[in-house]
């Protein structure tokens, strides 16, 4: 069974324009009442399916990412990782698009440095 999904802008628009008619006597006409069926979106179970393995997907990679730039960023294997997580095809566009606004803005400085552990004597 298909699942529909109407564009809630224009729904809302579609209602509104319903209501200011309505409130005319013998204003509405059919062709009024005709929703926009190019903004209903129709997905079956294998598209909510990819759907839902996509944005897991996408949201294991941010996780990633998190804990690479919040947290301890001076492992070796995490060099590695943030590379690999750099090169995701869900990630380069939001990367580029962020370097491209660091251009057009002023310098973001870097974080603060960490002190390196204090090794035992």
């Amino acid at each position: 069974m298909p699942l529909l999904l109407v564009d809630p802008v224009e729904r809302v628009k579609h209602i509104t324009r319903l209501r200011a008619k309505s409130r005319r006597p013998g204003t509405v006409t059919a062709d009024d009442l005709a929703f926009n069926k190019g903004r209903i979106f129709v997905y079956r179970r294998p598209d909510l399916e990819a759907a839902i393995k996509e944005t897991n997907r996408v949201s294991g990679l941010v996780a990633q990412l998190d804990g690479i730039l919040l947290r301890e960023r001076q492992w070796p294997a995490y060099a590695e990782l943030f590379h690999q997580l750099c090169n995701e095809p869900e990630i380069r566009p939001v990367l580029r698009r962020l370097r491209e606004g660091q251009k057009n803005s002023q310098a973001i400085p870097p974080p603060p440095r960490r002190a390196a552990p204090r090794k035992k004597s």
